[in-house]
């Protein structure tokens, strides 16, 4: 075939190294593309045709490294393996144990009959009391030979207590509005009715229907800030603020209605500055909530004392602790109520609450803002003497 391509062109008159040349490239080519497709280039066909690698057939490895609880069951409903979570969370489970060993809880139970029956995957929910109530998803799945079932289980306690929060918030905040909305309704009908031609009840109701529709407004402006500060919980603030200035400026707005209270406002100013990385804002509605509340329901005629101040840490570790300690002499807070004055809508007096203007959210608001900061809230209190609650913020270094 290079001879013909050669002679062809000597005949077009071409010099023979250029026929030469041409006669080879010509040749290479055709040979090329006359070529079976698989021979053109071995290593692709190679990679092909090969037989894929064998997979690991260890499976007690494979259990091992899933990240939840898992347990693999033989038919005779006896544990053949377990990873180390599904031992943590069932101490003492070894393999060869019955599987009633692990739950004798009658939806598992028929979880596991299911699967077996059917032959495909399924999943139950149980509630294990002998793991402090827990809720679980368990998934059965019966593995391709038919021989085994594997087990999972899914933690979902956490889930649940956040739907069961979210439905008593709900339940909460619309308590709160219904009874204001039912008191203005009910005045707007005596209006229309008995009361349409007495200006005596109608200026008094119309006072009562604007001190009810202020407490909607406060209710609404504190869910509102609720729920801005939980948008945003994830987000570490980056400002530096100087808690010092915070407190004092606060004070300062509080003053009148100290004066009206009949209460004095004391300011133990810190030594030096108190910086600490936060949003300025939110801070400032940290301590006037707690200042406001100390007011409110402490004593008439008492005094408020606000200190900031330094609390050194371990050498060398860290630069410390800021503490805003808003102290006051009232009545003071049983012990019972201590823990649970962070919650939504939780009141210790409910009737001196409504009437003193309380919504309930201010200390909840003063919780998330103080989570988003990495904070914490302590509070102490007794009985007849009064209460003291103090932030716990991380200092910054002021070099």
């Amino acid at each position: 075939m290079l001879l013909a391509l050669l002679v062809l062109g000597l005949a077009f008159g071409w010099p023979s190294h250029v026929a030469a040349l041409t006669a080879l490239s010509l040749g290479l080519l055709l040979g090329w593309m006359l070529k079976p497709t698989n021979d053109r280039n071995p290593q692709q066909s190679g990679r092909a045709n090969a037989a894929p690698a064998p997979l690991p057939v260890n499976i007690s490895e494979l259990i091992n490294a899933l990240e939840i609880p898992t347990i693999l069951v033989d038919p005779q409903r006896r544990v053949t393996a377990c990873n180390p979570h599904a031992v943590h969370l069932f101490p003492g489970l070894a393999t060869g144990q019955p599987l009633t060993m692990v739950s004798r809880n009658p939806d598992f139970i028929r979880l596991v009959e299911r699967v077996t029956q059917r032959g495909r995957t399924d999943t139950a929910e149980i509630s294990e009391s002998m793991l402090r109530g827990q809720r679980f998803l368990v998934t059965g799945s019966l593995l391709t030979d038919g021989s085994m079932i594997l087990l999972q289980f899914r933690d979902t306690s956490e889930q649940a207590r956040l739907a069961q929060l979210r439905s008593d918030f709900i339940a909460n905040a619309s308590h709160e509005l219904r009874t204001p909305l039912a008191s203005i309704k009910g005045f707007i009908e005596t209006l229309q009715g008995p009361a349409r031609g007495d200006a005596e009840a109608r200026k008094r109701f119309l006072s009562i229907m604007e001190a009810q529709a202020g407490r909607m407004n406060r209710i609404l402006d504190d869910l509102l800030s609720l729920s801005r500060i939980e948008m945003r919980a994830h987000l570490m603030p980056e400002g530096v603020v100087e808690m010092g200035e915070v407190v004092a400026e606060v004070l300062r707005g509080l003053e009148p209605l100290a004066d009206e209270a009949d209460t004095r406002l004391i300011f133990v100013p810190p030594e030096g500055p108190m910086n600490v990385r936060g949003d300025k804002d939110e801070l400032e509605q940290v301590v006037q909530n707690l200042v406001h509340n100390a007011i409110k329901y402490g004593r008439s005629g008492g005094r408020v004392e606000v200190a900031v101040e330094r609390k050194p840490g371990p050498k060398g570790r860290n630069n410390g602790h800021i503490l805003i300690r808003v102290t006051d002499d009232g009545p003071g807070i049983a012990p019972e109520h201590l823990p649970r004055l962070t919650e939504r809508f939780y009141r210790v007096d409910t009737a001196r609450s409504r009437e003193r203007g309380g919504t309930g959210l201010g200390l909840a608001i003063v919780k998330h803002i103080l989570n988003r900061h990495r904070g914490e809230i302590e509070i102490t209190s007794e009985v007849g003497k009064g209460s003291a609650f103090t932030v716990v913020l991380d200092a910054l270094s002021t070099r």
